[in-house]
């Protein structure tokens, strides 16, 4: 694992110093929680296109050597990163089919999001390909400090690019150095806005001291499950769905999340801890206030925000949605999720004073998350390639101990969950993943109606 304080010098493959680029502090943070578990992430491409193991390799190695990002090394300590196109190699693994595609999957991206990468010069990717009648599923893990989803499906559209064409011209490059979130967002964050920052942050933290704190059970035991819902969902049913209740995608997430997690922790019980309410949190992508400016970088331009709710038994589902709407619209017309991303700053100077035993379950009582959503649309990046199916996944990292992952390919979508082992029983996780289906796709395919007087738990 990365550990800030350990990290080698930067220099470039000549010898020669270099000007490398610089870690925003989200970046800095997730080093950090490399001190106690592993935070990568992984996706997963079905191409539907016959090539072989061999030539995918070998496009794959090529055009991460053209696109200069086959190995990276880490100075935590003076912030900087640098790219390399070349260096040691990323692993390349030929998963044996077991007739059961899902299940190879799963296992495989398990495995992949537990296992740590080095903490030296290294590649920060690892590849894995699964044959399949018609085409092929190809893997790619990723060192998560690295960049976001949006980022990270630039190289993976690019690498399947290269594969469809041959490798016959170089593929189009990316940034690889792109500036800082404080340089990109100056105005957003900067000193100016401390006092208001602080109050927002503030305000969030006196509200989570209302909500439930999620059992974890033993904290050595980091490993992260991953689960597939269910795959080539039909989107025109979940736009419909939230159409219906007059909200967004992400709304409607976050009230079906809240029912399944309610319905493993009833009011009674929550309300004996005189912690009753519940939080959620949903990633948000920044570059939406650059106006497409970050578009071709690889980098983590993200924040979050929370949205808290009691969810009582009687509260049904429409008024759910229409409550967690109220709050949303909220958060994003007063752009309070930068305050997140202002604090990341602070966390960093703090994590090196925590001893292990903090940061083995950091923030558990100040940031008591029982989960967190995100939600992606890649039908524009990869319309145009041989593309039938898409899944991500991503580690739960030290506070998180639930992630929903919806991916959106076109006519249709995926549903995928992460969690934390030692905090929800397999039986748990299948109920939660039914629940989710039956709400974002069967509730509205169903015909069934939403009412006031409908009790959901």
């Amino acid at each position: 694992m990365i550990r800030a304080n350990r990290a080698p010098s930067l220099s470039s493959s000549n010898g020669h110093a270099v000007k490398p680029g610089r870690l925003n502090s989200f970046q800095r943070m997730m080093l950090n929680w490399e001190d106690v578990r592993a935070f990568n992430a992984v996706h997963v491409a079905r191409l539907d296109h016959r090539i072989s193991p061999a030539e995918i390799e070998s496009g794959v190695l090529q055009t991460l050597a053209q696109l200069g990002i086959s190995s990276i090394e880490f100075d935590a300590d003076r912030r900087r990163y640098e790219y390399f196109p070349d260096g040691p190699t990323p692993q390349f693994r030929v998963v044996e089919p077991s007739g059961d595609a899902r299940a190879d999957l799963s296992a495989e991206i398990a495995s992949q999001l537990n296992r740590p990468f080095s903490d030296s010069r290294h590649s920060p990717f690892r590849f894995f390909y699964l044959p399949l009648p018609s085409g092929c599923y190809l893997g790619m893990a990723y060192h998560h400090v690295i960049g976001d989803a949006a980022s990270v499906s630039l190289v993976m559209q690019r690498l399947l690019q290269q594969l469809v064409d041959g490798c016959q011209v170089p593929p189009e490059p990316i940034d690889l150095y792109p500036p800082t979130l404080a340089t990109k967002f100056s105005k957003e964050l900067s000193a100016r806005r401390l006092p208001a920052v602080l109050t927002e942050f503030a305000s969030d933290l006196i509200g989570y001291r209302k909500c439930h704190v999620l059992s974890i059970g033993d904290q050595r035991n980091a490993r992260v499950g991953f689960k597939i819902i269910d795959t080539n969902l039909p989107t025109r049913e979940l736009l419909a769905t939230a159409r219906y209740f007059g909200a967004k995608v992400q709304d409607l997430a976050f009230a079906a999340l809240f029912e399944a997690i309610g319905s493993l922790i009833p009011y009674e019980q929550r309300a004996r801890s005189r912690r009753p309410h519940l939080a959620l949190t949903a990633a948000v992508d920044l570059r939406r206030h650059t106006h497409g400016e970050l578009a071709n970088s690889l980098g983590q331009f993200l924040s979050c925000f929370a949205v808290k709710h009691p969810l009582r038994e009687a509260t049904s589902f429409g008024q759910l949605v229409k409550e967690v709407e109220q709050q949303t619209s909220q958060i994003k017309r007063r752009k309070t999720y930068f305050a997140q991303a202002a604090m990341h700053g602070v966390m960093n100077a703090l994590w090196p004073l925590l001893p292990r035993s903090a940061k083995i379950q950091p923030l558990r009582y100040v940031c008591p998350f029982v989960g967190t959503i995100s939600n992606m649309d890649l039908t524009r990046r990869l319309s145009a390639l041989p593309v039938s199916d898409y899944l991500r996944a991503a580690s739960t990292g030290p506070v998180m101990p639930l992630i929903l992952d919806i991916t959106t390919l076109g006519n249709t979508f995926n549903l995928t969950l992460m969690y934390r082992e030692s905090a929800f029983q397999e039986s748990q996780i299948d109920e939660i993943g039914k629940h989710l289906r039956r709400r974002l796709v069967e509730f509205h395919s169903a015909g069934r109606e939403a009412t006031e007087v409908e009790a959901v738990l």
